[in-house]
């Protein structure tokens, strides 16, 4: 009886120590993902990137890239127009004067990532989904989470039309 239960003991112990060690290769793989990541959108948004259509249609799924067209709201004389502004917040004319740049960028869970950052002073806080095309860093989806410039343009908005 003492063999069969040393028996269970020693592999339920050789899998456990299996498991663990085919985890913290996972887990470093995805570290090391996380810190190019962060370092792809730091870069993109510190150095305007998101407004170099080469960069864009190299970096951005056909998907998103449908995405930043549909946005594209002014005349489209070229017929190549992509939206690389939806990765900032509504703010205009950046000053250097004012705070710019990411501040974090977080993985939040099945390839989306958050990113922090100012923009103009004003901030935002935007989620891009991920994908590796080999060791390409593609967008596959946005979302804005946050938009201060936005929610202060909406807030004068209501405050002066409800002064009329």
């Amino acid at each position: 009886m003492k063999f069969y239960r040393f028996k269970a003991v020693f592999f339920a112990t050789l899998l456990t120590l299996c498991v663990l060690d085919s985890c913290a290769g996972t887990k470093g793989k995805n570290v090391e993902n996380d810190k190019k990541v962060e370092a792809f959108i730091t870069t993109m948004m510190n150095e305007s990137q998101y407004e170099d259509y080469a960069f864009l249609k190299k970096h951005c799924t056909p998907k998103m890239l449908e995405f930043l067209a549909e946005c594209y709201d002014y005349d489209c004389e070229s017929g190549d127009c992509l939206a690389g502004w939806m990765f900032r917040t509504e703010a205009q004319d950046n000053s250097e004067e004012c705070r710019n740049g990411v501040e974090e960028v977080k993985n939040v869970g099945n390839g989306w990532y958050e990113y922090t950052f100012y923009d103009g002073g004003f901030k935002g806080i935007t989620r891009l989904k991920i994908v590796f095309k080999g060791d390409l860093i593609m967008v596959d989806e946005l979302v804005k989470v946050y938009d201060q410039a936005h929610e202060e343009a909406v807030k004068y908005l209501d405050d002066t039309v409800g002064r009329e």
